[in-house]
């Protein structure tokens, strides 16, 4: 999943707007918290606003929604990349993998960092979620900026 989702931010940069897309995989810890798989995700600078259960119609409705997101005359992606068959093959194996891991796991949850976003800081949309178990952990944070 990680080469789609460097492919898919590099078809989406466009004025005012870039992308950035972070999968982190960290073993799987049963007794685990979602506070602490951000934690060994994106380590101690990490500051986290918010942090709870998620569902999976939740994870994949923000997901698509985000990666989808039009923009308007000032910023967004350019619309050619957007409207691309290219573009829509990303989306749909993003979406096919983020589900097939859910459907496994026995922990869904959603966070939002105060501080330490790992590479932008989200300014048009942002989405953090943890997929945990059984066989590892998935710490995905993705955001919209300029």
């Amino acid at each position: 999943m990680e080469a789609m989702l460097a492919e898919l931010e590099r078809l989406l940069v466009g004025m005012n707007y870039v992308v950035s897309l972070r999968l982190y995989r960290l073993p799987y810890r049963p007794e685990a918290s979602i506070d602490w798989y951000v934690a060994g995700a994106l380590g101690p600078k990490a500051v986290l606003r918010t942090s709870g259960p998620a569902t999976r119609r939740e994870i994949l409705a923000d997901v698509e929604f985000a990666l989808r997101y039009e923009g308007d005359e000032a910023a967004g992606p350019q619309p050619q990349y957007r409207r691309s068959p290219r573009f829509r093959e990303l989306l749909q194996g993003v979406l096919t993998e983020l589900d097939q891991a859910i459907m496994k796991a026995t922990t869904l949850g959603s966070f939002e960092l105060r501080e330490g976003h790992p590479v932008l800081y989200p300014v048009w949309w942002g989405f953090g979620y943890v997929v945990a178990g059984p066989a590892e952990a998935m710490v995905f944070i993705g955001a919209g900026s300029d």
